[in-house]
């Protein structure tokens, strides 16, 4: 987190971002440590508002976030793709199969 988005990310530590996941995850909120609630401004939304502090908030445009998220994991992936966890972990990653998974899915795209 620290080398992939915490320049433009300064207000969303390792462990409030840690926090915002297990929030989502388990409660189905959007609180953290520091923030009551963090806000995501939807796509095509008429007001134009990101990484800005309301009260005990924080909003982020959603796009711009999801962007800069991708954006690290793929940097990320570049700088360990190398390794040897990298490389036993990589295959148990969740992905796209297209026409089906092996006997369990026949036809139909699934992740899995």
């Amino acid at each position: 987190m620290r080398a992939y988005l915490q320049q433009d990310y300064p207000k969303l530590d390792p462990d409030e971002l840690y926090q915002l996941r297990c929030s989502f995850l388990h409660q189905g909120t959007s609180s953290t440590v520091k923030y009551k609630r963090i806000i995501f401004a939807p796509p095509n939304s008429s007001v134009r508002v990101h990484n800005n502090e309301v009260d005990d908030a924080l909003i982020l445009d959603m796009p711009m976030f999801t962007r800069d998220v991708i954006s690290a994991v793929r940097s990320w992936q570049e700088k360990v793709s190398g390794t040897g966890n990298y490389a036993r972990n990589i295959e148990m990653v969740m992905r796209w199969h297209r026409g089906g998974f092996g006997s369990y899915i026949v036809g139909g795209d699934v992740l899995t």
